[in-house]
């Protein structure tokens, strides 16, 4: 059996920021497969805007492929244009021809790779463009959408929600992390496979990275529809906590208990959310994002290290747990109280369950795949 995997993303497999699809084809290398992890939504655009995925790495390395040190052959698709959210509607005319033409015509070698791979998953991203290309190209391959996020709820660009109506006809599977989100893909195609954990990566030991020790640490992991509002209002209502906010954050507050740590590797940044009192997931919350109650890879993070957990009410509510508080930024004082019974919490008291590995997810797709 030819066990070659190719996951196509919106995120590069060298990044310091670790998302699921990294966890996902993690899971298929340590189960002995040939993994090739493609970066997409990116262009020679993004390269010129400074664009965080590409800081570090050599220009000579885009549309080439690369073998990692742990093993993963990794490909960093940057043509002239990619799919960008514009708010011009008679500029966004203007580019609709190239957009839509977004992944098309891909380089030799990756069409190449395409079509020997028997495996490939597609995210819910700008990979989406690329999903006739690839069916094309490999008619035989087995081909998964990934649904990591919904991109009608976390992406304002009308192209791409046309690309994933557009895509859903030639997928063979559709794995969807979210019950929730699930409603909207029903057919006989589409599974429930939870979002999984790194175990081993949480599991510790981690060095302790708060150095006052008589300060309360308040830890958030990740810039991703962050509500900025709740820092401004916690670190007022709460002076006595230390709110360090781990992630790709720029420098807006000027506050003596607001830590700004930027990006960091994702064993360092494991360490603070090992280490803290409180666990911070401050969503902003839109109609449609509701699902982020079951996909968080925060919340997943913190309910497998026992953590309390303050969050919008919307997302405590879905969850419905008692080491889960919940707050509306329209009260202030909801934000206090839900800081305040979060630390007297004693979690380690309650029976939680623990998030499902990365492996498990794996082998529940290939399951369901047949």
């Amino acid at each position: 059996m030819n066990k070659s995997v190719m996951f196509i993303s919106n995120h590069v497999w060298e990044s310091k920021r670790r998302a699921g699809f990294h966890g996902l084809a993690g899971a298929f290398l340590h189960a002995g497969w040939r993994v090739t992890f493609v970066a997409t939504g990116l262009s020679v655009l993004s390269a010129l805007k400074n664009d965080r995925r590409l800081e570090g790495l050599d220009s000579k390395k885009y549309n080439i492929l690369r073998h990692s040190e742990e093993g993963v052959t990794s490909y960093i698709y940057v043509p002239l244009l990619h799919p960008f959210s514009i708010s011009n509607p008679y500029l966004e005319l203007l580019v609709a021809p190239f957009v839509r033409g977004y992944g098309k015509h891909l380089p030799v070698n990756l069409a190449e790779k395409i079509g020997d791979t028997p495996l490939i998953f597609i995210e819910s991203s700008p990979a989406l463009f690329l999903a006739k290309t690839v069916r094309n190209l490999a008619p035989d391959t087995r081909l998964v959408y990934r649904v990591s996020d919904d991109v009608r709820a976390i992406r304002n660009n009308r192209y791409l929600q046309e690309a994933e109506d557009d895509a859903l006809q030639y997928f063979d599977l559709i794995s969807v992390p979210s019950r929730i989100l699930l409603k909207r893909f029903v057919n006989e195609k589409s599974y429930f496979h939870p979002h999984g954990l790194d175990h081993a990566i949480f599991s510790g030991p981690h060095e302790n990275p708060f150095k006052n020790p008589d300060r309360v640490a308040a830890v958030s992991v990740g810039s991703t529809l962050f509500d900025h509002d709740f820092i401004d209002i916690a670190s007022e209502v709460c002076p006595e906590v230390d709110f360090h906010l781990v992630g790709d954050f720029s420098d807006k507050w000027k506050k003596t208990n607001v830590f700004l740590h930027g990006e960091l590797p994702f064993q360092q940044a494991a360490a603070y959310s090992a280490h803290c009192d409180l666990a911070l997931a401050p969503y902003r919350i839109s109609a449609g994002a509701e699902y982020l109650a079951e996909t968080s890879n925060k919340i997943i993070q913190y309910r497998y290290l026992r953590k309390a957990i303050v969050t919008h009410k919307t997302v405590a509510n879905i969850i419905n747990d008692p080491s889960v508080f919940g707050y509306d930024l329209s009260s202030p004082v909801t934000v206090k109280v839900a800081i305040e019974g979060a630390l007297k919490l004693k979690v380690e008291k309650l029976q939680l369950q623990t998030p499902p590995s990365w492996d498990h997810v794996h082998q529940a797709i290939l399951k369901d795949l047949g």
